[in-house]
């Protein structure tokens, strides 16, 4: 099958609508909109993390709450509360830490982030949430000069 934007072979299919769509154009595409070039739905998953970055699972039941919030960090999404009884405390989310692809979509506003979460959500679509874990504050000080 080919890519529906370079026309070069893959087998990334954009979830949940299946059009096919290679990693590069995937990361050019989806890190800026978190629809799908082809049909507009929104993207809820495409391609794996990268490398040494954690992944969490948050699976859905009816009527369950995701339970974060978050904000705009360079490299991602940064978790600034989880509350306590939802998905995402549950499945090791904690503040502080970066959420680098949700689903393998490049997260870089938390606008984007939420859209995907809603929908996948509302679609009961699990969640796989690429995490790079806080620094500890021992960590942070031996990174300053």
């Amino acid at each position: 099958m080919s890519c529906s934007v370079c026309l070069e072979d893959t087998d990334g299919l954009v979830q949940p609508c299946k059009h096919p769509l290679c990693a590069t154009c995937a990361t050019e595409w989806l890190s800026r909109n978190p629809t799908c070039p082809i049909c507009r739905r929104v993207a809820v998953g495409i391609v794996p993390c990268e490398e040494g970055e954690k992944v969490r699972l948050i699976a859905f039941a009816s009527n369950c709450h995701v339970g974060i919030t978050l904000k705009n960090k360079e490299d991602g999404v940064c978790v600034v509360r989880t509350h306590p009884h939802d998905l995402a405390r549950k499945c090791g989310v904690r503040v502080g830490d970066v959420i680098t692809h949700i689903n393998g979509i490049p997260t870089r506003r938390h606008e984007h982030a939420i859209s995907i979460v809603n929908h996948a959500t509302y679609l009961q679509y699990p969640l796989l949430c690429c995490v790079r874990p806080r620094r500890s504050i021992l960590q942070r000080l031996r990174v300053r000069p």
